[in-house]
């Protein structure tokens, strides 16, 4: 998109909108759902034209040098490779894990191969050998990659590790039973003082809970704690309320871009993908808040400011808080703000926004698939793509 020379067209694209939520929003052609690009048909579309893709909030991990490294190792593997950094998310819908996200991806691209995924900061690396004969064992990469580096070394000396197992099937570390740290001789010398010791704490013990059973009796029952009451982690705000806040945030970008003379690209599609988003028929909730979020995503980035948002609900605010979280058996680094991170520190459910009644995550929508921007940055792409927010 071309920057606007004056505040012109933004104030009368402003007014066309303000007219258009106002008033009964013109009959658009209805759009087929399976043309929103899902994450595994954005990666395949990327692969395409370039073995490695590394997601655009995984820049930082993957640093040009490492990135030259890691297409070098790539080509010179004797069959088709692909090796994909980005960040995974376990729940997503229609997606089982790392596995589920190489084979959706794999079915898309229409190649047979051997597929890696990394995460950005490579705690997790899977790798899954489709029609292809590696030497290595696929699912045990990630074991040789950190017998051969450990797990301190850099996403691409990982990748590169894993790929070098698979190849030449050298470095897959052993497990061994660990051996008893002494003799059957010490084992005989040490059971009398272990029984020795059990006698001292039943000595101890025996006199101390009759006591106390005595001293409980006596004092009667204690009055029961007021336990304050787990609040609902699920929440999401009223319809009208989140239409206003997302027409405000909307008209403070379009304000924040009339006084820029050359407004960033990103900014400008974040103000786009926003105003479309409102625009559409019959826009629910999470559509609005949606709306909210690359609003602010715009606003941001105008400002220079981190544009990621909480994972768990994007109306917190920025994602400057990275944290570990496990569902569904896995552990995930996720995006969150700060009362989102300590509430997982002290094992308490996070404030969840709620999409009919479930975790929004658990919707087949396209905030689900970018979670707000907080696990794929190209949010405003994806929605533009598409029809609106909603699948």
């Amino acid at each position: 998109m071309t920057p606007p020379s004056s505040g012109r067209w933004l104030r009368a694209a402003l007014l066309v909108l303000v007219a258009a939520l106002l008033a009964a929003p013109a009959a658009r052609a209805a759009v087929d759902d399976d043309e929103i690009p899902s994450r595994p048909e954005l990666y395949a579309k990327a692969l395409r034209k370039d073995p490695v893709y590394v997601s655009p909030s995984a820049v930082r991990a993957v640093p040009p040098a490492d990135l030259r490294r890691l297409r070098r190792a790539v080509a010179a593997m004797p069959y088709r490779t692909y090796v994909l950094v980005v960040p995974r998310f376990w729940g997503e819908p229609g997606m089982v894990g790392s596995d589920g996200l190489i084979v959706q991806t794999q079915d898309r691209l229409g190649r047979r191969g051997l597929f890696v995924t990394v995460d950005p900061d490579g705690s997790t690396l899977t790798a899954k050998a489709i029609e292809v004969r590696v030497k290595g064992q696929d699912g045990r990469a990630q074991f040789a990659a950190r017998n051969a580096v450990g797990r301190d070394a850099s996403v691409a000396t990982t990748a590169i590790a894993a790929l070098d197992y698979l190849r030449t099937g050298r470095g897959d570390p052993a497990y061994h039973a660990e051996r008893s740290s002494y003799s059957s001789t010490d084992a005989r010398d040490v059971v009398p003082w272990v029984m020795m010791g059990v006698g001292a704490l039943l000595a101890f013990a025996v006199p101390l809970a009759v006591w106390w059973r005595r001293e409980r009796h006596r004092r009667g029952p204690r009055p029961a704690k007021h336990r304050r009451p787990r609040r609902d982690p699920l929440s999401a705000p009223s319809r009208g309320e989140a239409r206003r806040e997302a027409l405000e945030a909307i008209a403070a970008l379009a304000k924040e871009l009339d006084r820029t003379d050359a407004p960033p690209t990103e900014a400008l599609r974040a103000y786009d993908a926003a105003s479309h988003v409102a625009a559409g028929r019959r826009p629910e909730v999470v559509d609005w808040v949606g709306a909210q979020a690359l609003a602010q995503r715009g606003l941001a980035t105008l400002h220079g400011r981190p544009a990621t948002p909480c994972f768990f609900d994007p109306r917190h605010g920025a994602g400057n808080h990275p944290t570990r979280w496990r569902r569904g058996g896995e552990e995930v680094r996720i995006p969150t703000c700060r009362a989102c991170a300590k509430a997982l520190r002290d094992d308490e459910p996070p404030a969840v926004l709620a999409d009919d009644g479930r975790p929004y995550w658990e919707r087949d929508t396209v905030w689900a698939t970018t979670g707000f921007g907080a696990i794929e940055d190209r949010v405003a792409d994806v929605v533009l793509a598409g029809p609106g927010g909603r699948r």
